[in-house]
């Protein structure tokens, strides 16, 4: 029974584990050189595959001395980083050799392996939640800590499957009906998790705010409109970019802290809600 003398003086929202981002280069997550592609592994070359196209891909490993440097490298230092936007993806999958400019084997073999880097880089592992046929990349944990004082104590609670990672590599501005039905789908089931009996007890009720945390190239941005919807449903908005190292080997890439985008979702929660959910910097290469 919840202790009515007890004063709650602050409740702090902590998003799943330490997001800490590792070095990694873009390239596909495995070559298949005597077989072929087949998902995310390799097949005998006289077989059928009968799974969606992954992160797999025909061949032997390229050189990544095809990457040229960044444009926006020029003039800086080898340890600086610019933007990684979603036409660079591009430029590296074409000197890698993995489609034409503009192909629609080029966008799904670049937007496997952003997706594979992304995952590696912050050490998030895939899931097996499923919305309605859609799954999203990585699932995590929020804990409410509720702290009180007289007597002085924390009591900590755990919600799973609260914090969902979003991997998009694109250049758009994403809106509620963005890559449909996913988005709408990650804001019904997180907002239906403050409603559910099932789980979160009466006292956390009023503290607990899920979250979904999109991952992008630089140039993508977040709609008011999805900001708006996100606050209305109570769920926190947050946005991770990629940029890309000037040194050599070209092409690897890091991620930013995801940023909070609603902050307006601070107004109508009792929660401290992170502005940041921090990383420590790490580099990924791209290939």
């Amino acid at each position: 029974m919840f202790r009515q003398i007890v004063l709650v003086i602050v409740c702090t929202l902590i998003f799943g584990k330490p997001v800490s981002s590792q070095p990694v280069l873009l390239k596909c997550c495995r070559y298949c050189s005597t077989g072929k592609a087949c998902g995310d592994g390799c097949i005998n070359k006289n077989d059928k595959c009968s799974k969606p196209k992954g992160c797999a891909c025909d061949g032997t490993p390229p050189s990544q001395d095809k990457v040229k440097q960044n444009p926006e490298c020029q003039g800086r230092p080898a340890n600086d980083y610019v933007s990684f936007t979603k036409s660079r993806s591009n430029q590296i999958g074409v000197a890698l050799g993995l489609g034409k400019p503009n192909s629609g084997t080029l966008e799904d073999l670049m937007g496997k392996a952003f997706e594979n880097a992304a995952l590696k880089s912050l050490k998030l592992t895939k899931n097996s939640l499923n919305l309605g046929g859609t799954i999203p990349e990585s699932v995590e944990s929020t804990v409410i800590q509720l702290r009180f004082k007289s007597p002085p104590f924390i009591e900590t609670y755990t919600e799973p499957q609260s914090l969902i990672f979003e991997v998009k590599n694109t250049s758009a501005r994403i809106t509620p009906s963005s890559f449909s039905p996913q988005i709408q789908r990650y804001l019904a089931y997180l907002s239906g998790l403050q409603q559910s009996p099932r789980s979160i007890p009466i006292k956390y009720k009023d503290f607990f705010v899920p979250a979904l945390v999109l991952i992008t190239p630089t140039d993508a941005t977040i709609s008011p409109a999805l900001m708006n919807k996100a606050t209305q449903l109570g769920v926190a908005i947050y946005l991770s970019k990629a940029s890309e190292s000037c040194s050599k080997p070209y092409g690897s890439i890091k991620f930013s802290d995801s940023i909070l985008t609603n902050s307006e979702i601070k107004f109508k929660t009792r929660a401290t809600v992170p502005d940041i959910i921090p990383k420590s910097p790490a580099t990924v290469l791209l290939r």
